[in-house]
């Protein structure tokens, strides 16, 4: 979202705190207004007397707090409206978050939840459950970030449109973090991560609809690897997971139908049809971080894998109470010949250059292989 797309929604009459989250901001909304307006000339001024108003009010002490002010919420809109990664829906996002960076905390993991009651007889003694050993896995959060500059050139007149740039910049930068974050915590260079799935290691079948068919019925209680404490539970297959080269044929099995017939040869009775992506709602996952992480041979071309709706493979976790990108703005280290101290907006005493600085926390971590089948197709 630019500077213009907000002075529209604004002028509209649009729901601005739905839109665009204000985060511990001291501007309201007719000081970001009156910001923007000046900043694109919305008035179309003479060039001399808009450049002589911009320098006027970037002498204020306001001027780098709302420009700060613009670009952050510019980025938060741009971060939420952004598509999610790819595995969000998949994935479990682990309630609460994580209070620090210095926690080591523990994924769910629901092996050995499964147990049967057991008869008592009368005068008898209740048997205790014993649970059955189970990995536990564990991680703790990782800080993320990176420094821009702008020039000070830029701040006065952004012909180039460098500012409305730099927001999707940044929010571009936090979603391609979690998305790689969570693509290479389940697999690698060689294909799949053995650790993700209840197979032991990535199976070698290429995606066909019959293969697709032998991978429901496996995660459905047919291989007793997808068990619990010797127990078949209930897995619901719900998510695809392809390369980017296998979207059009996964495409074409999800919406294709099996007509099924009874009879003899030459006297077969049709009774129907059978489509899996309906009977399952099995819906598609291309994953465009495959090509770069698995780089052996050509698995890039011929990875998938089928996930359930119900047994969370993997988790990730923010920061608690910071969800989204966080951005703060460098002081400047000038002062003015009188002594007095600048804004940041006037840039560091060496080239002027205007910086930010945005961190994202954020992490992953394996929870359950019993809620994927993984291929990698060769």
């Amino acid at each position: 979202m630019g500077i213009s797309e907000m002075l529209e929604l604004m002028e509209t009459g649009g729901d601005w705190q739905k839109e665009v989250p204000v985060r511990s901001l001291r501007f309201g909304d007719d000081a970001v207004r009156r910001y923007m307006e000046l900043m694109h000339n919305k008035a179309d001024k003479p060039r001399h007397q808009w450049e002589y108003e911009l320098r006027e009010a970037m002498a204020t002490t306001d001027f780098p707090g709302l420009m700060s002010t613009v670009l952050d919420r510019q980025m938060l809109a741009e971060y939420q409206a952004m598509e999610e990664p790819p595995y969000n829906p998949i994935f479990r996002h682990r309630p609460g978050d994580i209070a620090d960076l210095t926690r080591e905390v523990y994924s769910l993991n629901y092996t050995g939840d499964l147990d049967a009651l057991q008869e008592v007889v009368e005068g008898d003694q209740y048997l205790e459950h014993v649970a059955p050993a189970e990995t536990l896995y564990h991680y703790k959060l990782k800080k993320w970030g990176k420094r821009y500059k702008i020039t000070w050139e830029a701040s006065l007149a952004d012909n180039i449109g460098m500012l409305d740039r730099l927001p999707r910049r940044l929010a571009t930068a936090a979603r391609l973090t979690e998305s790689y974050l969570q693509s290479s915590l389940l697999m690698g260079a060689a294909g799949w991560n053995a650790a993700a799935t209840a197979l032991g290691a990535a199976a070698a079948t290429a995606l066909s609809e019959a293969n697709l068919a032998a991978a429901i019925a496996a995660m459905t209680g047919a291989n007793t690897n997808f068990w619990d404490n010797n127990w078949p539970i209930v897995v619901k297959p719900r998510y695809l997971v392809v390369t980017p080269l296998l979207a059009l044929t996964a495409k074409r099995i999800l919406v294709s139908s099996q007509w099924q017939g009874v009879g003899t040869a030459g006297a077969v009775t049709q009774i129907g049809n059978l489509n899996l992506a309906m009977e399952y709602d099995l819906r598609l996952v291309v994953d465009p971080m495959i090509p770069k992480i698995a780089t052996n041979g050509t698995l890039a071309n011929t990875m998938w894998g089928l996930f359930a709706e119900n047994v969370p493979v993997a988790e990730y976790a923010f920061l608690r109470g910071q969800t989204t990108p966080y951005l703060t703005m460098r002081t400047s280290d000038m002062v003015a010949v009188g002594g007095g101290p600048v804004g940041p907006g006037e840039g560091n005493f060496l080239d002027d250059s205007i910086q930010y600085r945005v961190r994202h926390c954020y992490n992953t971590c394996l929870c359950d292989p019993r809620g994927a089948w993984l291929s990698n197709g060769q």
